[in-house]
């Protein structure tokens, strides 16, 4: 890619649970259909919806239903809370994305759930013949294969999810016998969240595109652990009051007012839509159309076995094996710059492309352990649903903090490989006593994805159970979620949109007979935090 090429800019959302996804395809559809009109070099591909995983797509089309075994496990589809979410998402879609879309003008918009025979279509990376791919990746070939022919002209996919099209469509052209080499030359996948990454990807749709994957920084950051200033993404939308779409047209503004939180989306049936200010996915669109960055980052595409791991402290960094190298850091489409492009503002000049911002791999001496990483001094002051004033069990950047009776702060204890609250019986258990419990509440430090806990000493009495209650809340402390357990072992939970918190306590006995004699109690034996 040089100062010269075309590029042709596609984006796309998976839709599976997090509300991002509909804000992110707003302002980031906006944001390179202003760079194409001022920009001759960028023009406007495709926008797909529902690029992610076939279980994430048939639950979103079927949120109490059961995939077929064939699509493997995830611990977010046993969620039907989460699942309904993801419908809410395809519903917003249908009802105001699409139409809000259509008033930027340009955009081929391909509905991958429409045509998904129920949910039961599943990806295929291994075609043959154009039939056997979706909709979405037989336009993104042709739009490839002329891209080569043309011979001065690329094709960019931001991966606001999943990029299963794209691995459907290289794997096709490669099969129609197109070689590696120019299929690199000519077409790369944006990606920069870990969550998409892991989440969103079929195992084998991440081995086909990574080398064509350009890995920016996480939009979601205020601040990367090196230092540098993250666009804060997740904070898209500062002034919601402010906020009028209209320069793009009447259904954009709607839907854009529908997408904060502005107006109310109104009744849904079996699905749960939420408003939200973050636009994290906006990030990576925004650097698609951006030719100064894009120049600048081409030929800086994984490989090998690279990923991207959870935690801030890979943010804004490549996961190598031999230790870690430099995502390319990209802080360019923050808060102010979406303000003014929705007051209709044009986007200014693409940055310069004769000094790439990242070209060389990191090699920090302990690129695996860096020695001080971000903590918050003060995680949860002033919004923790629980009292952070004891004294903490640190894990990382999170914090568990013990509660007695009445809430206040009591100490942890630690005895046998178990954790519980020192302050009514056994240290090491949490223990339910008349309408009471202890509890153990987690502050996250950020935010965070996925929680995996293991639970001991929940039993089974004359028919009844013991069982632990898990609250998550947000940032603000309002209750995201809330999950009851009443077996031992290991549990992993998808966190969804911006969880916080967390608080792990007993209930009464569940039983629909008499209560047995005594109190229940269980211990947690451990816990492990995943990041956004």
């Amino acid at each position: 890619m040089d100062g010269s090429t075309q590029v042709k800019v596609w984006f796309s959302a998976d839709g599976y649970r997090d509300p991002d996804d509909n804000l992110a395809t707003l302002i980031g559809g906006a944001q390179i259909k202003a760079i194409a009109s001022s920009n001759g070099r960028v023009s406007l591909g495709g926008y797909v919806f529902g690029d992610t995983k076939d279980g994430g797509q048939y639950y979103t089309l079927n949120p109490g239903g059961k995939a077929p075994a064939s699509y493997g496990t995830d611990a977010r589809y046993s969620s039907v809370s989460g699942n309904k979410q993801a419908a809410g998402n395809y519903a917003f879609y249908k009802e105001y994305g699409k139409a809000a879309l259509n008033d930027l003008g340009g955009w081929k918009q391909f509905d991958l759930l429409a045509s998904d025979n129920g949910g039961k279509r599943a990806w295929n990376f291994d075609a043959t013949s154009k039939s056997q791919i979706t909709w979405a990746a037989q336009s993104l070939a042709s739009d490839i294969i002329s891209a080569i022919n043309k011979g001065n002209a690329a094709v960019v996919y931001s991966a606001g999810g999943g990029a299963n099209v794209p691995a459907e469509a290289i794997a096709y052209l490669e099969n129609l016998g197109y070689s590696h080499d120019a299929l690199t030359s000519h077409f790369a996948v944006i990606q920069h969240g870990r969550s998409n990454w892991e989440n969103n990807y079929e195992a084998e749709a991440r081995e086909i595109t990574r080398d064509f994957t350009i890995a920016i920084s996480n939009q979601n950051m205020a601040k990367y652990t090196n230092g540098t200033k993250g666009p804060d993404l997740k904070h898209a939308i500062v002034n919601k009051a402010g906020i009028d779409g209209s320069a793009f047209g009447a259904n954009f503004d709607k839907a854009l007012d529908v997408a904060i939180g502005s107006k109310s989306f109104g009744a849904l049936s079996n699905a749960t839509f939420r408003s939200t200010l973050d636009a994290s996915d906006a990030g990576s669109h925004a650097f698609a159309a951006d030719l100064g960055d894009l120049q600048a980052a081409w030929g800086t595409q994984m490989r090998g076995n690279e990923s991207l791991p959870s935690g801030d402290l890979w943010a804004h960094r490549i996961k190598t094996d031999g230790g870690g190298r430099l995502r390319d850091l990209y802080n360019e489409f923050n808060a102010q710059k979406i303000a003014d492009l929705l007051s209709g503002k044009k986007p200014g000049g693409t940055s310069s492309p004769t000094t790439p911002p990242v070209t060389q791999p990191e090699t920090p001496s302990q690129p695996e352990t860096p020695s001080q990483p971000e903590t918050p001094t003060q995680p949860g002051t002033g919004s923790a649903p629980f009292t952070t004033s004891g004294t903490p069990l640190k894990q990382g950047v999170a914090s568990l903090y013990a509660l007695d009776l009445d809430g206040k702060a009591a100490a942890i204890g630690r005895e046998g490989g178990k954790i519980g609250v020192a302050a009514v019986s056994d240290a090491n258990t949490v223990d339910h006593q008349g309408a009471k419990s202890e509890a153990l509440g987690f502050d996250f430090g950020a935010e965070a994805d996925v929680m995996t806990f293991k639970l001991a000493g929940l039993a089974v009495r004359n028919g009844a159970s013991e069982a632990a209650k898990l609250t998550v809340y947000d940032s603000d402390g309002d209750v995201l979620d809330t999950r009851t357990y009443t077996k031992n072992g290991n549990y992993s939970l998808d966190l969804g949109n911006d969880a916080h918190y967390a608080k792990l306590e007993a209930i009464d006995w569940v039983t629909s007979g008499a209560h047995p004699n005594g109190e229940p109690d269980f211990s947690l034996v451990s816990f492990h935090l995943d990041y956004v």
